[in-house]
């Protein structure tokens, strides 16, 4: 399967997730990949996943993000504001520790 091909079957797939906090209206994406769940962040053009620190930036994560925004299709998730703290949280230890959830 090509890159291409990846990319458009995850958004296909309902693998980008928007997760929006109520009411701050607070945003964080989200990718399910193969081996985890990955924070992006496609203004800063990052990614957490392991392919990002050794490509030079790119991934398919990150391009998955733009053609869900693209499209406008992707997984929107709502929570409470009083999740977020513990939802940021969840992700950078993630990052922080290596591990995939």
């Amino acid at each position: 399967m090509s890159q291409n091909e990846r990319i458009r079957r995850m958004v296909d797939d309902h693998h980008v997730q928007l997760h929006v906090f109520v009411p701050s209206e607070r945003k964080i994406w989200t990718v399910v990949g193969g081996r985890g769940e990955y924070w992006i962040d496609p203004n800063l053009r990052y990614c957490s996943c392991p392919g990002y620190f050794f490509s030079d930036g790119r991934c398919y994560h990150l391009e998955a993000v733009r053609l869900a925004i693209e499209i406008d299709e992707k997984e929107v998730l709502i929570h409470d504001d009083h999740t977020y703290e513990k939802f940021v949280s969840g992700l950078l230890d993630d990052v922080w520790h290596g591990r995939q959830r």
